[in-house]
């Protein structure tokens, strides 16, 4: 008994459950494969970090060589090396023997100073993950645009279809009423056949809204990574007025909170770094090195020697100095450019937004009286029709202008909410609060 419970309470759960745009938003952040690919690219400047500042212990190698020849001079070293010289190999010294060497070494060089080189690689880095962490966040951003987009597309395309089942079972209904009365020679056959080419009309609506509804639930399967029906859709497109702030002011805040103009001033800044590495390049740089190496003829009996010291490298002839001055220059104005570009889309596609929102607004309004007015048309059709002083054609036409516009109210209404969304979008406002706030206002 308990188990049949148990079924009937998780089948009446899973029936009346439904996918909303949060859970959609939530499932499409965590599944987004790009996402992911950004964390590792924020750890992989991590890690870049690490081997900037790590670079300053220096480095430590292990040297094995063997060698055998007869060659004059790697002869008379390989002996001296080996502390095996003598007199008598000084009467030989043109036409040696063949020697063996083997020559094992541990060898260290430690930076004392690099013309600073690793201290702005050290600055680089930690820009690059800021820079990095910056556009996950902005790729994020995108991905929650998209979800809300095909959820409240999918959204839509159910509402037409709920519209146009409606429609075509109240058509049907006159329709065979209307059939009745043309095989008994009531009313002519020229209305009732003109009724059915719009009842075909108004079947060929709700076969594109049922396809459109299809694909938009399979693309909303595949940006979140889930197995979503249609079933699952139980929100619905519902009228109410967001509150909005000036053109203005979203571009004012869009151009001082944007990551993606933040990351360019990162690379602005990583860029300048570079040009002054390359004008710090004619630098000195000191290391200091050591060395401790053994070589023998054999394992058994092998010498130790020792050399450390400090060494200097410093150009004083690089013609390429200037060039690579240019190219940083040029590389910086470039990037400066780009931020200017972004700037200037960023402002374009706000100000386009934000008209199409208030377009949409007007829209919805309109579409409304559009509605109320059709209503009363088809209200006043039918009655007329049964006193025979109307036509069955004009009821349909009726029945297919309401659908039409409510069809129009209702996307006027998702371009409302949409446009809306893009513009927190737009403005990296897409938050946790407008995402249940939304979810809250088309929940069923």
């Amino acid at each position: 008994m308990k188990l049949i419970m148990a079924v009937v309470f998780f089948s009446f759960s899973r029936l009346n459950a439904q996918y909303t745009v949060e859970k959609a938003v939530s499932d499409a952040v965590n599944s987004s494969n790009l996402i992911k690919s950004y964390d590792y690219k924020v750890k992989e400047a991590e890690h870049n970090l690490k081997e900037a500042d790590y670079s300053k212990y220096g480095i430590l190698n292990l040297k094995a060589l063997y060698t055998k020849g007869d060659e004059p001079v790697y002869a008379f070293a390989s002996k001296m090396r080996q502390g095996e010289f003598s007199m008598a190999d000084m009467m030989k010294i043109n036409n040696p023997d063949s020697i063996d060497n083997l020559e094992l070494a541990i060898e260290a060089g430690v930076p004392l100073f690099t013309g600073f080189k690793l201290e702005n690689y050290k600055k680089m880095s930690g820009i690059n993950i800021e820079a990095n962490k910056k556009i996950t966040e902005e790729v994020k951003n995108g991905i929650k645009f998209q979800a809300i987009y095909s959820y409240l597309t999918a959204v839509m395309y159910k509402s037409l279809l709920s519209l146009s089942s409606s429609t075509i079972s109240s058509s049907e209904i006159e329709l065979s009423s209307a059939k009745k009365l043309n095989e008994k020679g009531m009313i002519f056959g020229s209305d009732y056949y003109a009724a059915l080419s719009i009842y075909e009309f108004i079947k060929k609506y709700d076969t594109e809204w049922k396809n459109s509804f299809e694909r938009e639930i399979r693309s909303l399967s595949v940006l979140t990574g889930k197995n979503i029906s249609q079933n699952d859709i139980k929100s619905i497109l519902k009228e109410y007025e967001w509150k909005t702030e000036s053109k203005d002011f979203y571009i004012n805040y869009a151009l001082k909170n944007r990551n993606s103009l933040k990351a360019y001033d990162d690379y602005i800044n990583i860029r300048e770094i570079q040009k002054e590495i390359n004008k710090n390049s004619i630098l000195p740089e000191v290391v200091a090195f050591a060395s401790l190496s053994g070589n023998s003829g054999s394992l058994s009996d092998m010498r130790t020697s020792s050399i450390y010291g400090i060494k200097m490298n410093m150009p004083i002839g690089d013609p390429t100095y200037f060039a690579k001055i240019d190219k940083s220059e040029a590389i910086l104005n470039q990037t400066k450019e780009l931020k200017n570009d972004e700037v200037r889309k960023i402002s374009d596609e706000i100000e386009k937004t934000y008209s199409d929102m208030l377009s949409a607004y007007e829209s919805m309004k309109i579409a409304k009286n559009a509605v109320l007015n059709a209503e009363n048309s088809l209200e006043l059709f039918k009655p007329l029709y049964r006193q025979g002083k109307q036509s069955i054609m004009e009821v349909l036409r009726a029945e297919s202008n309401l659908l039409q516009a409510k069809a129009s109210y209702y996307e006027a209404i998702f371009k409302y909410n949409l446009f809306y969304a893009k513009l927190r979008y737009l403005t990296q406002t897409l938050d946790e609060r407008f995402i249940k706030d939304l979810t809250d206002k088309i929940s069923e």
